[in-house]
């Protein structure tokens, strides 16, 4: 499975470089990417990171190496254990001012049914992904993005939920995603908008009955 996706930037390449260079912090721009840690790579060897991706609903982890890096144009990685994948950043600069960053990915999903949805359902998932990391990179990069508070995160991944359902439900893959997920994947934990969510409802509903009449 490989898509490939890319932008143009109104800022120079090393200005761009200063998120793409850096691994880490690929969850603040990379949509369903939610952990980007490292884990290796003193000085003489390569870098090693811990990911964990969301897949149609379901939440994969892996271990990349990176490959190779040439500041600023250009960065690849492999994975070594988990999901099977490589990813390469490319990094066109159009003037000073101005920059064409493209990404490319490849990656075949484990076990049977998650198989099927990287060879069927996922792609159009891919490329949408692809698309909305690479708009929020520009936004960032440009000093255009909009502050991500709680409600507009939650109602961000809302939307991309109901997009991924959506896709996996017309091909009749979702609930056997799910199921594969709970044997095959780390359940994904609680975040502080759960947690925001949680209490908006409990306070929903202690008011609710403190105004009833029994």
């Amino acid at each position: 499975m490989r898509a490939s996706q890319e932008v143009s930037i109104d800022a120079p390449a090393a200005a761009l470089w200063e998120l793409i260079g850096e691994p880490s912090l690929y969850p603040r721009f990379l949509r369903d990417v939610t952990r980007w840690e490292k884990i290796a790579g003193d000085e003489g060897s390569r870098p090693r990171y811990h990911i964990e991706v969301r897949v149609g609903g379901v939440e994969l982890g892996a271990v990349v190496e990176i490959t190779h890096a040439s500041a600023p144009h250009e960065l690849g990685w492999e994975s070594v254990s988990g999901i099977e994948h490589h990813g390469h950043w490319r990094v066109r600069s159009d003037g000073d001012r101005r920059c064409t960053v493209a990404l490319d990915l490849s990656y075949r999903a484990p076990g049977e049914v998650l198989g099927m949805i990287a060879d069927g359902a996922a792609l159009p998932l891919l490329h949408q992904g692809l698309r909305e990391s690479l708009a929020r990179l520009k936004a960032e990069v440009e000093g255009s993005a909009p502050a991500r508070g709680v409600v507009a995160r939650i109602a961000g991944d809302t939307r991309e939920a109901v997009y991924d359902a959506g896709v996996l439900a017309r091909r009749g893959l979702r609930g056997r995603a799910e199921a594969a997920g709970a044997h095959e994947t780390r359940p994904v934990q609680g975040s502080s908008r759960d947690r925001v969510r949680d209490r908006a409802a409990s306070h929903r509903d202690r008011k609710g009955r403190e105004g009833r009449a029994w």
